[in-house]
This record gives C-alpha cells, sequence and structure tokens, in this order.
C-alpha cells in the first residue's frame, strides 16, 4: 500500500530541520526563517547536493520513483516551488540572491499563526504540478534593477575616462593588443514583433471606457516567444543631450557598438555605428566628443547569453553603465575590458514584472544607459544631459510586456483615473500565467 502523500510546510520543517541538506538551514533562532540553495540549472557549478532537497520533496508526494522514473532536476524544482506558491499565504519570499555568483539562494520566513495549518493545506495539496497565476518569485521589496548641477564644458576634458597608460592632453589612452571578444552562445534570429505604438497610445486612455482590442498583438507576442525569450533593442544616441541617432536592432544575439572601425568583429552580432559630429554647431563640444570616439574605435560588445545581457569593453574609451537614467545614488559601474559585465537580467525582469502586476513592487526597468569617456555618475551628480556621449538601450520585448502590464491595471494611478474595457484573451490573470510559463522555462533551459 503507497504511504500517504506528507503535508508540505511540516514536511519541509522536519527536512530543515534534520541538517541532510547542504544550505538548508534555520537562519534565527525562532526557527521561522530559512534558507534554500537555488542556483540556476546552467550553471557550471550545479551539483547534485543543490538538488536534494527539491528531489526529496518529488519522492514525498509520489511526483518521482526512482525505480521507475527518470532524474529531472527540473521538474522536482518547479513542483518544490509549486508547493511553495500554493503556500503563499503561510509562507512569504523575504530575500531573493539566487542570481549571485558565489552563494545563489533565497531566503522564506513562515508567516505568524502556523500552528494551525493542516486544515489550511488539506485543500491545496494534490494539484501542485498545475502553474499557479502568481508565486514567490520576488520579495515586496526587492528591486534587483536598482539601478543631476551644470559645470562648464571646459572641465570636461580632464574628466574624460580613458583606459590608463599613457598620458596625452589630460586623457590616458592604453596600447596594445586589442582583443576580440569570441562568441560564447549563438542564437538563431527569429521574427520579433515592433515596438506596439499602438499598446503604448492607449496604456492610459484620453477618454474614459475606451475600447482597447489587444487579441492580435497579444497573440502575435506570445508566437514570437515560443522557442525562447528574444528581444529586439532600440538605441537612441545622445551627445551633450541632444538626440543624434535612433536606430533598431533586430538581432536577438546582440550587437556591437563602434565608431569608424571596419574590421569585421563578432560576425553573429549586428553592428551599430556611432554618429560623426557633422550635426553639432558648438565647437567645443565637436573637439571633446571627438577625441572620444578616437578612442570609442572597436568599440562595445553586447550580448545575449543565458537570459542576460553581458557587455565588454573593446576600444580604448571607458564605459559606465546604469539601468537608470538618473543613477544619483549609486556608485560608478564600469564595464569591463577582460571579463564581460551583465548589464541586464532578463529573469529578473520577469520576476519583477509579475510582482508589479500584482501591485508588490514598483515597475521593473526595460532599458539601460551607457556613458563613453566620463564617469558616471560622478561626484557631482552631473545629469545624463550634460554628459557628452549617452547611449540607451530599450528592450523592446520588455516595453511590450510593460505596456501589456499597465493595460492590466498594473499602475501607480488611482483606480478611479483610468476605466478600460480590455478585451478577454488579455488580463492580469493570463497574463501573470504566461509569465510563470516564461519564468521556468527560462530556468530550465
Amino acid at each position: 500500500m503507497a504511504s500517504q502523500k506528507p503535508l508540505f510546510i511540516p514536511w519541509l520543517k522536519d527536512q530543515i530541520s534534520s541538517n541532510n541538506y547542504p544550505g538548508l538551514c534555520w537562519i534565527n533562532e525562532e526557527r521561522t526563517q530559512f534558507c534554500i540553495p537555488w542556483k540556476h540549472g546552467l550553471r557550471h557549478d550545479l551539483s547534485e547536493n543543490d538538488s536534494k532537497i527539491f528531489e526529496a520533496w518529488a519522492k514525498a508526494s509520489g511526483h518521482y520513483r526512482p525505480e521507475v522514473d527518470k532524474k529531472d532536476n527540473s521538474v522536482w524544482k518547479r513542483n518544490f516551488r509549486c508547493a511553495m506558491n500554493k503556500k503563499k499565504k503561510l509562507i512569504r519570499l523575504i530575500h531573493d540572491k539566487s542570481s549571485e555568483s558565489e552563494n545563489p539562494h533565497k531566503v522564506f520566513e513562515f508567516s505568524d499563526g502556523l500552528c494551525n495549518t493542516s486544515s489550511v493545506e488539506a485543500d491545496d495539496e494534490d494539484n501542485e504540478g498545475e502553474s499557479p497565476l502568481s508565486d514567490l518569485s520576488q520579495p515586496a521589496s526587492f528591486h534587483p534593477f536598482s539601478g543631476v548641477n551644470q559645470v562648464p564644458l571646459e572641465s570636461y576634458l580632464g574628466q574624460m575616462s580613458m583606459s590608463e597608460k599613457v598620458e596625452t592632453n589630460h586623457m590616458s589612452l592604453e596600447y596594445g593588443n586589442i582583443q576580440h571578444m569570441s562568441p560564447v552562445l549563438e542564437i538563431s534570429p527569429s521574427t520579433l514583433q515592433p515596438p506596439m505604438e499602438a499598446l503604448a497610445a492607449s496604456s492610459v486612455p484620453k477618454e474614459p471606457f475606451q475600447e482597447v482590442d489587444t487579441d492580435s498583438q497579444w497573440n502575435e507576442f506570445r508566437s514570437s516567444q515560443i522557442d525562447r525569450f528574444g528581444t529586439e533593442f532600440k538605441i537612441s544616441v545622445y551627445y551633450r543631450g541632444r538626440n543624434v541617432k535612433e536606430d533598431t536592432v533586430t538581432n536577438p544575439a546582440g550587437f556591437r557598438i563602434f565608431f569608424n572601425h571596419h574590421e569585421t568583429i563578432a560576425e553573429h552580432l549586428d553592428a551599430f555605428s556611432l554618429p560623426d559630429t557633422s550635426m553639432l554647431t558648438d565647437q567645443l563640444q565637436i573637439l571633446y566628443i571627438n577625441r572620444l570616439l578616437e578612442k570609442v574605435y572597436q568599440g562595445l560588445i553586447l550580448e545575449v547569453q543565458q537570459n542576460c545581457i553581458y557587455a565588454r569593453r573593446l576600444g580604448r574609451c571607458k564605459v559606465y553603465w546604469s539601468l537608470s537614467k538618473h543613477p544619483t545614488n549609486q556608485p560608478a559601474q564600469e564595464i569591463g575590458k577582460v571579463e564581460p559585465t551583465m548589464v541586464y537580467n532578463f529573469s529578473s525582469f520577469i520576476s519583477d514584472l509579475m510582482a508589479f502586476l500584482e501591485r508588490r513592487q514598483g515597475p521593473p526597468e526595460y532599458s539601460f544607459w551607457l556613458c563613453f569617456g566620463e564617469i558616471w555618475p560622478d561626484h557631482e551628480n552631473r545629469p545624463c544631459e550634460k554628459m557628452l556621449i549617452m547611449v540607451q538601450v530599450t528592450l523592446v520585448s520588455c516595453q511590450t510586456l510593460h505596456e501589456m502590464a499597465v493595460m492590466c491595471g498594473a499602475s501607480s494611478m488611482q483606480a478611479e483615473n483610468v476605466n478600460l474595457q480590455i478585451s478577454d484573451s488579455l488580463n492580469s490573470a493570463n497574463l501573470l500565467s504566461w509569465l510563470q510559463e516564461l519564468e521556468e522555462r527560462m530556468e530550465t533551459a
């Protein structure tokens, strides 16, 4: 006779107390908070110990029979997460450190009044394999995307941030061989939808009771993301606050930003050239921007790898990045020349967007900013409009999902201010369900 399936929370507490699982432990004396190792399935250092607790629940719940079923860490983890999601009234996520390189983990807390949970659990223990419409993927205050004083232009020259070595006119230049960045992961281009201006225009209606039919746009977007999550890149270039170029890169693998360099590098990526200064009239601006452009040369690689965007500098002009247009409360973040720097995490965006839909936090960022040749932000907190060369990269698919979330009611606006009539195919529940499935596909891809 088969053994009875245990209730999840008492079972989980017993496992935490057993000390049989590396990394699974209580972290406070009251034994209300606990830590679970949470590594991405594609990490090179993933070991059997990282999946032991997920495997144990799969066995206990009857979803895995070692003598019959094949091992599948991703399925075990998904079932465990679904079990956690079903108990979100009793367990809440307070820290998500799953993207850390050294010790990826999540910290949860049992809610008050947990002593009488048997009756609460009995009603929903049977369907852990189903995808819930909401989950514990992010705490209420979690913002992984946390990522101005005018000064005379004459003072900029001494502040230009070039690579160290030979000093020339207050700018130090680095000479030597420039190594090419070898592609790590090639992604076959797929047909992606362009920015949905209709969605953006209708996210905040000018008149009440505006009818918004989004069936075709929603269905087309979902069909474009069947194989894997991909995006186009809208690139906007600013010289001292003036928009001098805009274009869209359609290659989901990424692109290279460069200036006046025609040697073939990273052929699997698109090439995006910074414009010259012919449209400018201020001679001092032209002088300084041209000096920076000369050192941009081979430029900057931006490549999609494992649901993240990594950047690597090839030229001599240093580059700083931020997820915020006005990063006044964070240190300058320089993009590496030897090791790639992660500048965006698609998985974190999806988790944050679900939290935004559930009104647990504000909207996630769907673009990032690059500053060429000047430390940004600096000690004077100069705004991006005062920097010589700024580039904004907007992730079109993320922008589209944000617009859909707003249309489904995710907004900081008061409810009485907006009264959209949305078609049944696109609503908060449907979007949350699809985002949940997308998040799971990202973890197991």
